[in-house]
C-alpha cells in the first residue's frame, strides 16, 4: 500500500507583504520581547540599574537548572579573559517569585554575551536557551531615494558635510548619528552595541550594526522625525532653490514655485529597510577523474596558473604543506582579510574550524613524491565499513594528491568563526572587499569566489534571490567575477503522512545565497560513480522559491579527501585525523570547490573569458554531463572540464 504524503500549507498572512521599515518577522520578534521586558521593568524599575542581561536556562540540561547555572558561572571567567572584558561578569540565582525559576539575571559586557551566543549557536553551550535583550545583528539598507538638502544647516545635519556626489555617504553618517541618539533614548550604555565600522566602510549600500530591539525601534522613529523636520525646511527653502535654478525672480517664477510637487518624506528617510543579518553556516582524489580534470591537465596543461580564487570561509591554514609546492598562498598579501570580528584580532590565514582549509585544498595546491614532497606529510585518514558493516579507520599513504587547479593562487577571506558560523554581513563586506580590489570590474585581481556556506531560505523575509546577500552576489558576477556557491545540505528531511512520518528527499531546499540568479549553484554527487548513484540524498534540491532552475551543476561531494588543518574543530571530531595531513569530509561544501577549481583551470588556458563570468556559466552548464536525473536534482548535470575546454 502506498503511503500518501500530506502537505499542510501555512495560512497566508497578508501582513507579510506589507511595507515596513523593519522586516515584519523581525519586528514581531522585537515586539514579543519588548512586551515582556517592559512589563518587568514597570514592576521592578530598579532592576535595570544593576542588571543588563537575562539568561534563560535550558530546563532539559543534564542535572537540571542548577547544573546549567553552575556550568555558565564556571565558563564566564574564561570568556571574560578571552574577550578582554573590563569588568567581571556576575550572574544571580533565578528569582521564581519576581521573574521565573529558569531566568538568571546578570551583569555582563556585550562582548561576553556575543561569545556566549556564538557557543550556543555552535551547540557548545547547551546550558543556555536564549539571552535577553537579544542583540540583533542587522543590515540597514540605505534609502536610494535619499537626497539631502544642500542649503543651510539645522539640528539634523549640523556638523555633517552635506555636499557629496553619493548621497549614501551622507545617509551613512546620519544613520550612525541616529543610532547613538537611539541608544541614549532607550537607556542603553553597552559599548558593544553599535555600528560595525569596518564592514560598513567597505559597503556603499549598507550599514551593519548590532542593536537590541528597543534601540532599533527608536532608530526608525528618529529617522522618521528627522525626515519630517527636513521636509519642513525643504518646503520653506523651495522659493530660494527655484529662483537660484531659473536665475530670476518675479511672477513667472512664483508660478513655477507653485507648480512644484510636494516634498515627500521619503526623500529624507535615510533607512529603506532593516533586515536581520542572517547566520550562515558551512555546508559540509579520485574525484579529479570524475570531472575530467586529469584529462584536461594532461591534454591542455590546464593547471590554474595565472588565476586567483578567493575562499570565503573559516580561513585557510597557510602553513599546510599542500600549498607549498606551487606557493598558492602569499601570506604577506594585503588581499587576505578577516571579517569575523572575534577576540584575538584578524587571522585570515588561521583556520580553527578546519572547513576553509579543506575547501581550499580541493581547489588548488598539490603534493607529489615525484615533485619532491615529503611523504611523511602525505598521510590521509579514511573511514570505511568492514564486511560486518562496522566502521573502520584506515590510514592511507598517498603518493600524490592535487587540487582541481593545482597552480591557482588562493586568497583567504575569513567570514566564518572558529565554530563555522558567521553573519551574512561578513560575506557582503568580503564581496565589497573583492569589488574594491578589482576596481569594480576594471582590473580583475580576483577572478573567482567560492562560497561553501549558506542559510535556509524563508519567504517571510524577502523575495527569493533578492536578499541583500543575493543582490551583492549578482552584482559581483556582473562585475566579471565567477561566483560558485554550495546548494546546501537540506535536501533530505521528514514529511508528515497520514500513516506517520516519512523520511524522503525534499524539493525547494536551495539555500541562500545559492538562490542568486547569476551564481553557479552546485549540488553534490557520489565521488567516483555519479552515473550509478546519482545526486547525493542530502544535496539541496530545486526549484528556487520563485520557480527558477537550481542547482546549476553537480560535482563530487561525498567522502572527499582534502587538507586537514591541525588541531581544528573538524579534525578533532574525526578519530585518527589529528595525525594526518588529509581527511575526508562530505557535503555540497566539497562539491562547490570542484567546480571552482575546474573553472580556474579553464580560465588559465582560455584567458579571453576572464571577466566574462556569465559566459563562463553558460559554457559549463551547456557542456555538463547529463546523469539522467531530474532537472531539479542534477541541474544541467555533472561538471565536465574537458568538454568545456573543447567547446570553445
Amino acid at each position: 500500500m502506498k503511503t500518501k504524503l500530506e502537505r499542510q500549507p501555512h495560512p497566508f498572512n497578508p501582513k507579510i507583504l506589507a511595507r515596513s521599515v523593519i522586516a515584519l518577522p523581525l519586528l514581531e520578534q522585537i515586539e514579543r520581547e519588548f512586551t515582556v521586558t517592559e512589563s518587568i521593568k514597570k514592576k521592578y524599575p530598579h532592576l535595570r540599574d544593576t542588571h543588563n542581561t537575562a539568561i534563560f536556562l535550558q530546563p532539559k540540561f543534564p542535572g537540571g537548572l542548577k547544573a546549567a547555572l553552575k556550568t555558565i558561572r564556571e565558563l564566564l571567567p574564561q570568556i571574560a579573559t578571552k574577550v578582554g572584558a573590563k569588568t567581571q561578569p556576575t550572574v544571580d540565582d533565578p528569582d521564581p517569585i519576581r521573574i521565573s525559576d529558569d531566568v538568571a539575571l546578570a551583569s555582563i559586557e556585550g562582548a561576553i554575551v556575543r561569545q556566549l551566543l556564538r557557543m550556543v549557536a555552535a551547540g557548545k553551550l547547551p546550558a543556555i536557551k536564549c539571552i535577553w535583550p537579544t542583540q540583533f545583528e542587522v543590515i540597514i539598507d540605505i534609502n536610494l531615494d535619499f537626497k539631502p538638502l544642500e542649503m543651510g544647516s539645522d539640528s539634523v545635519t549640523s556638523g555633517i558635510e552635506i555636499k557629496h556626489p553619493d548621497p549614501r555617504r551622507i545617509a551613512k553618517v546620519l544613520i550612525k548619528k541616529y543610532i547613538e541618539k537611539a541608544k541614549k533614548a532607550a537607556g542603553v550604555t553597552d559599548q558593544d552595541q553599535g555600528v560595525d565600522e569596518y564592514k560598513t566602510e567597505l559597503s556603499n549600500q549598507y550599514v551593519f550594526a548590532r542593536l537590541e530591539g528597543s534601540v532599533i525601534k527608536k532608530l526608525v522613529d528618529i529617522d522618521l522625525r528627522a525626515a519630517k523636520s527636513l521636509v519642513k525646511k525643504a518646503t520653506a527653502a523651495k522659493p530660494e532653490i527655484v529662483e537660484q535654478a531659473v536665475g530670476r525672480t518675479g511672477q513667472a517664477t512664483n508660478k513655477v514655485i507653485d507648480a512644484t510637487p510636494t516634498v515627500e518624506t521619503s526623500r529624507f528617510r535615510t533607512i529603506h529597510h532593516i533586515w536581520p543579518d542572517f547566520e550562515l553556516q558551512n555546508c559540509i582524489t579520485r574525484s579529479i577523474r570524475t570531472i575530467k580534470v586529469d584529462a584536461a591537465r594532461n591534454s591542455f596543461t590546464a593547471s590554474g596558473e595565472g588565476i586567483t580564487w578567493a575562499i570565503m570561509d573559516t580561513g585557510i591554514d597557510a602553513l599546510h604543506p599542500h600549498f607549498k609546492l606551487h606557493q598558492n598562498i602569499d601570506a604577506s598579501s594585503p588581499y587576505h582579510a578577516d571579517f569575523t570580528d572575534v577576540p584575538g584580532g584578524p587571522k585570515p590565514l588561521q583556520d580553527d574550524f578546519g572547513h576553509g582549509t579543506h575547501v581550499a585544498g580541493i581547489i588548488a595546491g598539490e603534493q607529489s613524491v615525484k615533485e619532491g614532497s615529503d611523504q611523511t606529510k602525505m598521510f590521509a585518514v579514511s573511514h570505511e565499513l568492514d564486511a560486518n558493516n562496522k566502521p573502520v579507520i584506515r590510514k592511507l599513504q598517498l603518493d600524490s594528491i592535487s587540487g582541481m587547479a593545482p597552480k591557482c593562487k588562493l586568497v583567504s577571506l575569513k567570514v566564518l568563526d572558529e565554530f563555522g558560523i558567521g553573519n551574512a554581513s561578513n560575506v557582503i563586506a568580503a564581496i565589497s572587499h573583492v569589488q574594491l580590489l578589482n576596481g569594480y570590474g576594471r582590473d580583475l585581481k580576483i577572478h573567482g569566489v567560492n562560497l561553501s556556506l549558506g542559510h535556509t531560505f524563508d519567504p517571510n523575509w524577502f523575495a527569493c534571490g533578492h536578499s541583500p546577500l543575493c543582490t551583492e552576489v549578482n552584482r559581483l558576477v556582473k562585475s566579471g567575477v565567477v561566483v560558485v556557491i554550495a546548494a546546501g545540505n537540506t535536501g533530505y528531511g521528514t514529511l508528515q503522512t497520514k500513516e506517520g512520518t516519512s523520511d524522503t528527499c525534499l524539493d525547494l531546499t536551495i539555500n541562500d545565497p545559492g538562490n542568486a540568479e547569476y551564481a553557479i549553484t552546485v549540488g553534490a554527487t557520489h565521488r567516483d560513480m555519479p552515473h550509478k548513484y546519482g545526486v547525493s540524498y542530502f544535496s539541496s534540491k530545486g526549484p528556487t522559491g520563485d520557480g527558477r532552475y537550481k542547482p546549476d551543476l553537480v560535482a563530487p561531494g561525498e567522502k572527499i579527501i582534502s587538507c586537514a588543518a591541525p588541531n581544528s574543530e573538524l579534525v578533532q571530531r574525526e578519530p585518527g585525523s589529528d595525525e594526518c595531513a588529509y581527511f575526508e569530509n562530505s557535503g555540497t561544501s566539497m562539491a562547490a570547490p570542484h567546480v571552482s577549481g575546474a573553472i580556474a583551470a579553464f580560465l588559465s588556458i582560455r584567458g579571453e573569458f576572464k571577466g566574462e563570468a556569465e559566459k563562463v556559466k553558460q559554457i559549463f552548464t551547456s557542456t555538463a554531463t547529463d546523469l539522467g536525473r531530474d532537472r531539479y536534482f542534477q541541474g544541467a548535470g555533472l561538471v565536465d572540464l574537458m568538454r568545456a575546454i573543447q567547446s570553445v
